[in-house]
């Protein structure tokens, strides 16, 4: 385990790693800290694996110097547009995220949570307590087999049911499937669907064709009254590079109620970072709601989500989509021809590629995720494949650099001249 790298050199400093001290430690602690910092812990992270990253430089700096106020808010400000102290930099960051979607800040507020995970459990839970105020009680969420597993625990938790959708050969939500779905559901009693839509599945690095969803959406809500929809985007891995690569604009469809994003992925704010916009009509009549899950919080999330927006700007993050996808195609390009790749699909707003590998080869990639930021899965897509499917999900991250992808490449290579 990664963690007894650091337990071991505990004993030189004559720290019990697992008894909680009888007198202050405090000076032999900073000793050892200094230590694990100047020695053990190199700038890439990578003895901690390839998924973690430096946070953002500037988001570091804001949180070193204000880290011993150690101040709290209680999410006030989501209601009433007002905040104090370093609350007021979570604030000023959620305006920003709405701008950069062209959101009316009268209109969508949001907040700071540990992750996208949460962000879809608030998500959930908001759609839950908008049907419940039109009298909807009757609540069903419609997703893919490949949804982040945390809509399933959130669902579980809320006890909604769901229903799987399947697939198209994109790997995205089908739109023929979700029409015979909906309408088999349009024969029965007033229903309200929730309907989150991905922006990068995290097996796969695909999309759903929201545009195409959203209008279905449209055409069928006109048609059967019976049936309410309230949708969310997952875009946890796409949300803040689309609004500069597709003109993302979410909020623009009335169907859309909240978007979660991951700040830590492309940002590199430091956790927590997660965030999730919404209308503000959703918690205005939901005390219960209307501060997040969490109550009282820190300050310092919103700070650092704040300062890495302001040392990106919208010409950063595109250039680290222009690097990072100028390493993909250049990666992409060469691991086409090894023999153990059936078929690679670069999501064309992702900074991810998906690779579909021969079963026979797959444990041997498993290995690599150790050193490598790649992702392995194996799974029966129903409506696409009776037997597994094996996928190999690559990020490149903008420290991944063609040097990187050459030594990736290089044990793909390897593997694929394993004797089967």
């Amino acid at each position: 385990m990664r963690g007894n790298f650091f337990e071991k050199y505990l004993k030189y400093f004559n720290i019990d790693p697992f008894r909680f001290p009888n007198k202050p430690q405090g000076y032999k602690t900073l000793l050892y800290l200094n230590f694990v910092n100047l020695f053990l812990f190199n700038k890439r992270g990578a003895i901690f694996g390839p998924f973690v990253k430096p946070a953002n430089w500037l988001s570091t700096y804001a949180w070193k110097k204000f880290i011993k106020y150690n101040h709290f808010h209680f999410g006030e400000f989501v209601k009433s547009g007002k905040s104090s102290g370093l609350d007021t930099f979570e604030r000023l960051a959620i305006r920003k995220l709405a701008s950069l979607y062209r959101a009316e800040s009268k209109a969508v507020s949001g907040m700071i949570l540990s992750g996208a995970s949460e962000g879809n459990a608030y998500a959930i839970s908001l759609g839950k307590a908008f049907f419940e105020n039109q009298q909807i009680r009757n609540i069903l969420i419609l997703k893919t087999a490949i949804t982040h597993d945390s809509i399933d625990k959130s669902a579980y938790l809320m006890e909604i049911p769901t229903t799987n959708v399947g697939l198209d050969k994109n790997y995205g939500i089908s739109i023929e499937l979700l029409t015979k779905m909906v309408l088999r559901l349009a024969k029965g009693k007033q229903l309200g669907i929730l309907l989150p839509l991905t922006l990068g599945y995290k097996i796969t690095g695909t999309s759903d064709d929201y545009l195409k969803v959203l209008k279905l959406v449209n055409l069928l809500s006109k048609k059967y009254k019976q049936l309410k929809f309230y949708i969310w985007f997952d875009a946890a891995f796409e949300g803040l590079t689309r609004p500069i690569t597709d003109k993302f604009l979410p909020f623009d469809s009335k169907y859309v109620q909240a978007v979660v994003l991951d700040a830590h992925k492309l940002f590199f704010a430091p956790y927590p970072s997660g965030v999730i916009l919404f209308r503000k009509n959703l918690i205005f009549n939901n005390e219960r709601l209307s501060a997040g899950f969490a109550e009282s919080r820190s300050s310092l999330p919103g700070l650092a989500l704040w300062a890495a927006i302001q040392s990106l700007g919208k010409e950063g993050i595109k250039k680290i989509v222009n690097d990072s996808q100028s390493v993909r195609s250049y990666f992409a390009d060469k691991v086409k021809k090894c023999g153990l790749v059936l078929e690679a699909i670069s999501p064309p707003h992702s900074l991810s590629l998906m690779l579909i590998v021969n079963k026979n080869k797959f444990p041997y990639l498993l290995a690599l995720q150790q050193n490598f930021p790649i992702s392995c899965n194996k799974m029966i897509v129903k409506n696409l494949s009776k037997n597994p499917i094996c996928f190999v999900k690559i990020y490149f991250f903008p420290d991944f650099n063609k040097y990187q992808a050459d030594l990736l490449l290089k044990k793909f290579e390897s593997v694929d001249n394993e004797k089967e």
